[in-house]
């Protein structure tokens, strides 16, 4: 029996795309770098939005601007690092890997000191091999993270929550449910205590634990982990967010198991309307909301839309079952305060 896909939403540490440079790198006073850094904070709000394809327009103009002019240094390594995950988010994997693998070339090149300040490189570098099946290069590489992130912020940090978290949705996909469950714990008492309750990173973990949760047939424990995630998202950056459109489809997943498919088919429809809008026709996401439905609509003896569903995400996602019908992770990076 093919089952719905569920969005796994990780985040990683504060400064992904938001991440503001130093005043002093930036003020060269040469016209090529103030053009480059007129496109980068262009595409800074136009990300948090959830507009990413306008992002990257921006970001590959900041890039041609920016690539160079010498030396390479914290600039560089930021915009190739925003351009990456930027192209992760439109499901250009590929495009993405090449751009942390120049930025981590960059970053090698620098002193010791200004290399403990991209661990949120390394953290992102490490969701994108996730995302391709190199867990072990990715444990290794997060936990390369925690140590300087332990050792330079402390251990009651967002940042350290972040790859708690992380590391809990890699333990998740590896089958190893129990320690899953310990990270995530970890990773939520220690983003309230650093950012409080009401923040979207605390929503992402409190969406990670519905999942185990309704894994384990908890369902009220689920629904009401998944409620509170999906308040905060919405008060925070709207209904129709990327992240706030994948916990839709956890509830939809939610309601299907609960065999209350009518209700599910009414949260899949709204966030493929959100999605198609908001990622375009093409999105990786949008296949998994596709795919989810058409499982819904069969349960629902509505066996022509159903097809029709099948179709279209064969369209986007390609004939490939494990990659439509299977746990799907995403992220939700874009929405760090």
């Amino acid at each position: 029996m093919r089952l719905l896909a569920t969005a796994v939403l990780t985040f990683t540490i504060a400064g992904v795309i938001c991440y503001a440079l130093p005043q002093e790198t930036v003020e060269s006073g040469a016209p090529a770098d103030s053009a480059w850094r007129k496109h980068f904070d262009a595409a800074m709000p136009l990300s948090a939005a959830g507009d990413y394809q306008a992002a990257k327009a921006h970001l590959e103009t900041a890039w041609r601007r920016l690539k160079d002019i010498k030396p390479q240094d914290l600039r560089h390594v930021t915009v190739l690092n925003n351009l990456g995950s930027t192209h992760e988010r439109l499901g250009a994997y590929n495009d993405a890997e090449r751009c942390y693998r120049e930025a981590l070339k960059i970053r090698a090149a620098l002193a010791e000191k200004e290399r403990e300040n991209f661990t949120w490189l390394l953290s992102n570098y490490a969701g994108l091999l996730v995302k391709k099946g190199n867990y072990k290069r990715a444990e290794a590489i997060y936990h390369e993270s925690l140590e300087v992130l332990i050792r330079t912020a402390g251990p009651i940090h967002a940042d350290v929550a972040g790859i708690y978290n992380n590391l809990s949705e890699l333990e998740f996909l590896r089958g190893n449910k129990k320690e899953a469950a310990r990270l995530l714990e970890q990773a939520r008492s220690v983003a309230e205590q650093a950012i409080g309750p009401n923040h979207v990173s605390v929503a992402a973990i409190l969406n990670n634990q519905s999942v185990l949760y309704e894994d384990e047939g908890r369902f009220d424990m689920a629904d009401a982990a998944l409620q509170r995630a999906l308040e905060i998202w919405r008060q925070a950056s709207g209904p129709d967010h990327p992240a706030t459109i994948r916990i839709v489809n956890n509830l939809a997943l939610l309601r299907f198991h609960q065999r209350r498919f009518e209700e599910a088919d009414e949260f899949l429809a709204a966030a493929i309307r959100a999605a198609e809008q908001k990622l375009g026709k093409n999105h990786p996401d949008l296949g998994l909301l596709w795919s989810n439905r058409a499982v819904v609509l069969r349960k629902l003896k509505q066996k022509s839309q159903a097809q029709a569903a099948e179709a279209r995400a064969t369209d986007i996602l390609g004939r490939d079952a494990s990659h439509t019908f299977r746990r799907h992770t995403v992220d939700i990076r874009d929405l760090w305060r």
